[in-house]
């Protein structure tokens, strides 16, 4: 009996070690599932960005080159959009320097010349638009933006210069035609649209994602080549690194979305008829005052309050005059704030402590204000 009784625990304690062991191999073959699982979508993902890389650089060379002009009217319109481009994007160049200030125009080499860099701006909008048929046109505007600013800074013309400044042009290009090429990708892929217009809040939220990660890594890239240089010595790299990305940045943010819906609008009769006219006179006059009143005026007593002023005129203008009106009040409250801020005017610059006007915190305070501030997303509102 007893032996009987023995070899029944042992019996039930095999059973119970088997139970266990099964219990075990479970246990293993769920964890084993989900770490297949896990490296099956990073291959995925990893094959995905691969592929989008190649697709990006098919896009550029391949239909590029098959899409290239081969009639007299082919290259006459080429030749006018990218003249256009070079034109635009000069033109941005000549407004960024000449807004600036001496305090910042003679450290041109350590920090950017001003807060928002709008060549950036019109290249990416440019891009959105006319993709890479446009590419000579932004790398001769964006060059000769270079060449304009390291003339009117009075630096020399030596070798270094002008090769490095071209590597920058170029890599500045790219940056515009990448942006492009990902943001036509996620905002015109199954609704028909020609031109990346900020519909939807997902395609808000794609292309603000789209422009800080790439601008973020080529103004890096850069940096880093600038600084490698005489042009600009090493130790300044983080300063110079993080004020022309933030500037470029809030360019493209704030002044790109509303050359890209200006070109996308179109235009209806009920605007023309005198009531719409004058409302929209009214609140261009509300917008010229509000703007000075909170960027050239300092109030010593209500200053904090005083930005949040424009959110009702920023959602008035969206509602009534749709994605254009947010766009170009946006641009305007942005290209103010920074013009006054570099001044040592407004409520900004107060807000940041009153710093010198190339002082890096007030660069970044400004950038950062008008590229990351609710006023900038305010599009999410009426999307």
């Amino acid at each position: 009996m007893e032996e009987a009784g023995g070899g029944g625990y042992g019996v039930g304690g095999g059973g119970r070690e088997g139970e266990g062991r099964r219990e075990r191999q479970r246990y293993l073959f769920v964890v084993m599932t989900g770490v297949c699982s896990f490296f099956g979508k990073l291959r995925g993902c990893v094959k995905q960005g691969v592929k989008d890389v190649l697709g990006f650089g098919g896009d550029f060379f391949v239909r590029t080159w098959r899409e290239r002009p081969r009639q007299a009217f082919d290259y006459y319109l080429w030749l006018r959009r990218n003249l256009l481009a070079v034109l635009l994007v000069g033109a941005g160049g000549v407004v960024t320097w000449e807004s600036s200030v001496h305090a910042l125009r003679i450290n041109v080499n350590e920090t950017i010349v001003f807060p928002l860099y709008l060549p950036a701006a019109f290249a990416l909008s440019l891009a959105c638009i006319w993709k890479s048929s446009i590419v000579s046109g932004n790398l001769v505007g964006l060059y000769l933006c270079r060449l304009y600013m390291l003339w009117r800074g009075h630096a020399s013309f030596d070798t270094w210069s002008v090769v490095f400044l071209f590597l920058a042009s170029v890599l500045g290009t790219l940056e515009a035609q990448t942006c492009a090429y990902y943001v036509r990708k996620f905002l015109c892929r199954g609704n028909g649209k020609s031109i990346p217009s900020i519909d939807t809040v997902p395609e808000a939220l794609w292309y603000i994602c789209i422009v800080v990660v790439v601008s973020l890594l080529f103004n890096f890239v850069v940096a880093v080549c600038i600084t490698l240089t005489p042009l600009t010595p090493w130790s300044s790299f983080w300063r110079f690194w993080s004020t022309w990305w933030l500037g470029v940045l809030a360019a493209m943010i704030t002044v790109s979305p509303s050359v890209t819906h200006l070109v996308a609008w179109q235009c209806q009769p009920s605007f023309k008829k005198p009531l719409k006219l004058t409302e929209c006179f009214v609140l261009i006059l509300i917008c010229i005052g509000l703007l000075l009143l909170i960027f050239l005026f300092t109030i010593q007593t209500f200053v904090r309050p005083l930005p949040y002023f424009f959110f009702p005129l920023i959602m008035y203008m969206g509602f009534r005059f749709n994605r254009v009106g947010w766009a170009l009040t946006v641009s305007s409250i942005t290209y103010v704030c920074s013009w006054s801020s570099i001044r040592r005017r407004g409520s900004i610059y107060t807000m940041t402590g009153r710093p010198y006007p190339a002082a890096s915190q007030l660069i970044l305070q400004v950038t950062a204000a008008t590229s990351s501030s609710p006023e900038s997303f305010g599009f999410l509102w009426f999307a």
